[in-house]
C-alpha cells in the first residue's frame, strides 16, 4: 500500500510514524547536507543523461550515414541526380533528420535533397550556414561518413540531426529532477522544524532512510541513460514504481526502444529489397558467408542458385517500367511460395534474395548432391512457367538458372558469385528456360565475353548490325522534324543483345570507333535514300561514344562519308553522352569544334544525369539538350520530375537552346510538355524504332495528317526494343 503513494506522502508517514524530533541545528545541518547531495545527484544525472542521448543521436545519426553512403555509392559513381534527390529525400523524412547533402571530396555541395539544388557547388560549411539561416535551426548534431568505392573515396554524405527533442527531453527530466528534489527538501525543512531535540541517533537514522529511499533510484537511472547509449536495451530499474521515479524510469525505457525501432528499420532498409522486400545483395552476401562457414564445419555441400528471367524486357518495352515492378513482384511471390514448398517437404533451409533487375538468387544447405539441386531449379520452373499478369496483360516467360556447389567449386562468395553467373549464362546460350551446373570448363572469362566480342568483331567486319529510327516530333504540332539512329544487334544464339550490353563490350575491346564507324556511314546512306523518297529536310541524330578519344578517327569519317553522299553537315546531329562531356571537357571541346565548322550540330544526351551544369556550354558548340526519359517517366506521378523538367526548359530557353524530351508515352506526359514550351519530343507515343522501309512509310503517312494538330501514328507494329 505504501509503495503506491507518492513520494512525498511516503516521507511525510516516515517522519511523522518516528514521532522523534531532532535537535534544530543538526536538522539544520542535515537539511544543507541534503541540498549538496541533491544538487551533486542533479548535476551527475544532469550530465549523464545529456552525454548518453548525445550519444545515442550521434549513433543514430551515424547508423543512418553509414547505411546511406552504403546505397550512395553506385548513384555518385554514376553521378545519378535523380537517385541521390530520391534517397536524400528519404533521409531528410527520417525522424530527427534536420537536412542532408551530398559532398564531393573537395567538401563542395554536390546535392541538398532538392529539386533544384541550389546549393550546388558550394561549400558545405557556406550551404550549412545559410541552411540555419533560413530555417533558424538551432542544435543541430553533424554527422559525416565517406562514400567509397573499392577503396577510393568519392566523396560523403552530411547530415544534421536535430538536438530540439533531445534537449527538450533532457531539460524536461532535469526540470522534473529539480521540482522533486526541491519538493522533498521543502517537506524536510517544514518537519525538521518540529522535530523533538530528542533522539539524535533516531534522527540520524531517519536521514540515511531518506537518503537511501531518494538518491538510490535517481543514481540508477543515471546509470542506465548512460548505458542506453553504449547499446543496453533491457527494462530500466525502478519501472514498477506508481511515483514520479517510476514515471522517469518508464520514460527512459520508451526513448530505449524508439532508438531500438529505429536502428532496426535502418538496419532492415539496408539489407532489404524496396521492392519485393526480399533480401538484397548485401544480405545475401552476408548470409551465403555465413552458410560457407557454417557448411565446413558440419561437413556439408551448400548450393547457390542463380536465376535470371527472360525476355523480361519485353514486359517493360511494352507497358513500361511500372508493369515491370508488378511483374516482378509477382515472380518474388511465386519464388517465395515456392521454395517455402521446398523447404517443408524436404526440411531444408533454403533461402531467396534479390540481386537486382531481373536477378534472383537462392542458397541452399545441406545439399546431398548435384541432382537435389537440379530439382529445385526445375520446380523453380515449373512455378514461373505460367503466364503473370501485369497490367491486363499476360507474360509467359521463363528463366535462366546457373547452379554452383561449396565446396564443390570453391569456398569463396565472390568465387561462387561468379561460378553461378558464368552457369547461368551457359544455360542462355543452350536455349533458356532450363538450368545447368557449373564445371571447370567455364572458368575463366571466355566462355561468353571473348566468344562476344569475337561475333561482335565479326558482325562489323560483316555489317550485319542494323539501324532502326525513332522519329523526333515538334511537341506543339507533331511534325517530324528528325530521326535518331539506334543500333540493333540480333545474335543467332543470344537473340537481341541490348545495345549499353555490346557498346561496353565495344569499349572494352578497343572496338568502340570501328562501331561509330558503322553507324555514321549507315547513317548517312540513309539518308541519301530518305533524299531520294523526298523528304530532304529531315535531319538525323546519332550517339558517339568516341568524339572524346584522343585524336579520334571519327571527325575524318563523318566529313568523309558527308561528302561522300553529297550531304551537308546541317542533316547530321551528334549526340554525346552528359557523362563522356564532363569527364572528358577539354578534347569533348576540340572535337566538337571541328564537328561544328562541318556544319554537324552536337546533342546532349541524357540531360540531368550526371553532376554537370550549363556553364560548361559557353565552352562547348552546343546546339540543344536532351531531358533523359528519367524525368519525363516520373511527369505522370512525380512533382519533383515536373518540377525539373520545366527548370531545365527553361534554363535552356534562356541560353536559346532548344530541348528535347525523350521517353514519352502518355499522353499527359505530352501535354505537360506542351504546356511548360518544350520544343521536341520523342517516344513510344509517336512510333517505335522502325527499319528504314518502314520509316519511309510512317513519314509518307504523317505527310498526309493534320498540319494543325498532333498526328499520332501507331500503325507500325515492328519489334519492340528500348
Amino acid at each position: 500500500m505504501l509503495s503506491r503513494l507518492g513520494l512525498t506522502a511516503r516521507y511525510a508517514l516516515m517522519i511523522n510514524g518516528t514521532m522523534l524530533a531532532v535537535i534544530i541545528v543538526l536538522g539544520a545541518l542535515f537539511v544543507i547536507k541534503l541540498q549538496s547531495t541533491s544538487h551533486d545527484i542533479r548535476e551527475q544525472s544532469t550530465a549523464a543523461l545529456h552525454s548518453s542521448l548525445t550519444q545515442q543521436i550521434d549513433q543514430y545519426g551515424q547508423s543512418i550515414t553509414d547505411v546511406l553512403a552504403e546505397r550512395m555509392v553506385n548513384p555518385l559513381y554514376a553521378l545519378d541526380m535523380r537517385a541521390l534527390l530520391i534517397r536524400l529525400q528519404e533521409t531528410q523524412d527520417m525522424q530527427g533528420v534536420a537536412y542532408a547533402f551530398v559532398v564531393d571530396n573537395d567538401n563542395n555541395v554536390v546535392h541538398d535533397g532538392t529539386s533544384h539544388i541550389e546549393t550546388y557547388g558550394r561549400p558545405l560549411q557556406v550551404a550549412i550556414l545559410q541552411l540555419h539561416a533560413d530555417l533558424e535551426l538551432v542544435g543541430v548534431h553533424e554527422v559525416r561518413t565517406p562514400i567509397a568505392l573499392a577503396g577510393e573515396q568519392l566523396g560523403a554524405i552530411h547530415i544534421g540531426v536535430s538536438l530540439q527533442s533531445a534537449m527538450a527531453e533532457g531539460m524536461a527530466i532535469d526540470n522534473q529532477l529539480a521540482t522533486l528534489m526541491n519538493s522533498r527538501i521543502r517537506d524536510v525543512v517544514v518537519e525538521v522544524i518540529g522535530y523533538s531535540l530528542v533522539m539524535l541517533i533516531l534522527g540520524l537514522l531517519l536521514a540515511t532512510v531518506i537518503a537511501r529511499r531518494f538518491a538510490r533510484p535517481i543514481r540508477q537511472l543515471a546509470d542506465y541513460a548512460r548505458d542506453v547509449g553504449h547499446g543496453r536495451r533491457d527494462a530500466p530499474p525502478a519501472r514498477e514504481r506508481a511515483d514520479e521515479i517510476g514515471m522517469l524510469a518508464q520514460s527512459l525505457g520508451a526513448m530505449s526502444e524508439d532508438l531500438r525501432l529505429s536502428a532496426g528499420e535502418a538496419e532492415y532498409l539496408a539489407y532489404h529489397d524496396s521492392l519485393t522486400r526480399l533480401p538484397n545483395r548485401a544480405q545475401l552476401k552476408r548470409t551465403l558467408r555465413e552458410s560457407i562457414a557454417r557448411s565446413k564445419v558440419d561437413e556439408q555441400m551448400l548450393a547457390l542458385l542463380f536465376i535470371d528471367l527472360d525476355e523480361f524486357k519485353q514486359v517493360n518495352d511494352t507497358l513500361g517500367h511500372e508493369a515491370g515492378d508488378e511483374f516482378l513482384t509477382v515472380v518474388a511471390s511465386r519464388l517465395t511460395d515456392c521454395l517455402s514448398v521446398w523447404n517443408d517437404a524436404n526440411d531444408s533451409g533454403a533461402t531467396l534474395a534479390r540481386l537486382g533487375g531481373d536477378e534472383f538468387t537462392v542458397v541452399m544447405r545441406h545439399v546431398r548432391d548435384a541432382a537435389e539441386t537440379e530439382k529445385l531449379a526445375a520446380a523453380i520452373l515449373r512455378t514461373l512457367s505460367e503466364p503473370i499478369e501485369a497490367k491486363g496483360h499476360a507474360f509467359a516467360i521463363g528463366a535462366s538458372i546457373g547452379i554452383t556447389l561449396s565446396p564443390r567449386d570453391g569456398d569463396d562468395l565472390n568465387v561462387l558469385l561468379r561460378n553461378a553467373d558464368r552457369a547461368m549464362y551457359r544455360a542462355k546460350e543452350r536455349g533458356r528456360n532450363t538450368y545447368c551446373q557449373f564445371d571447370k570448363s567455364m572458368d575463366g572469362t571466355a566462355t561468353r565475353q571473348l566468344s562476344l566480342e569475337a561475333d561482335l568483331r565479326d558482325v562489323l567486319n560483316n555489317h550485319d548490325l542494323k539501324l532502326e529510327y525513332q522519329p523526333i516530333v515538334r511537341a506543339a504540332t507533331g511534325e517530324v522534324v528528325a530521326v535518331e539512329a539506334l543500333c540493333r544487334w540480333h545474335h543467332p544464339v543470344l537473340g537481341y543483345v541490348q545495345p549499353s550490353r555490346f557498346v561496353q563490350l565495344a569499349e572494352q575491346s578497343g572496338q568502340i570507333e570501328h562501331l561509330d564507324q558503322f553507324v555514321i556511314s549507315q547513317l548517312t546512306a540513309d539518308l541519301r535514300d530518305l533524299n531520294d523518297a523526298g523528304f530532304t529536310r529531315l535531319e538525323a541524330a546519332a550517339n558517339i561514344a568516341s568524339l572524346h578519344h584522343k585524336d579520334p578517327m571519327i571527325i575524318e569519317h563523318i566529313a568523309e562519308r558527308l561528302d561522300h553522299h553529297n550531304l551537308h553537315g546541317s542533316r547530321l546531329r551528334i549526340e554525346v553522352r552528359e557523362k563522356s562531356i564532363m569527364r572528358h571537357l577539354e578534347r569533348a571541346a576540340l572535337a566538337t569544334g571541328k564537328l561544328a565548322d562541318l556544319g554537324v550540330a552536337i546533342w546532349i544526351d541524357d540531360f540531368g544525369t550526371r553532376i554537370a551544369t550549363l556553364k560548361h556550354i559557353d565552352v562547348l558548340p552546343i546546339s540543344g539538350i536532351k531531358i533523359h526519359s528519367d524525368f519525363v517517366d516520373g511527369i505522370s506521378t512525380g512533382k519533383n520530375q515536373r518540377i525539373v523538367a520545366q527548370a531545365i526548359t527553361d534554363m535552356c530557353h534562356n541560353l536559346d537552346l532548344p530541348v528535347i524530351a525523350e521517353g514519352v508515352e502518355h499522353q499527359p506526359q505530352l501535354e505537360y510538355l506542351q504546356a511548360i514550351n518544350c520544343d521536341y519530343a520523342q517516344g513510344y507515343l509517336f512510333a517505335r524504332p522502325m527499319p528504314l522501309e518502314a520509316l519511309i512509310s510512317y513519314m509518307k503517312r504523317q505527310q498526309k495528317g493534320n498540319d494543325e494538330g498532333l498526328v499520332v501514328l501507331r500503325e507500325h507494329t515492328g519489334q519492340v526494343v528500348p
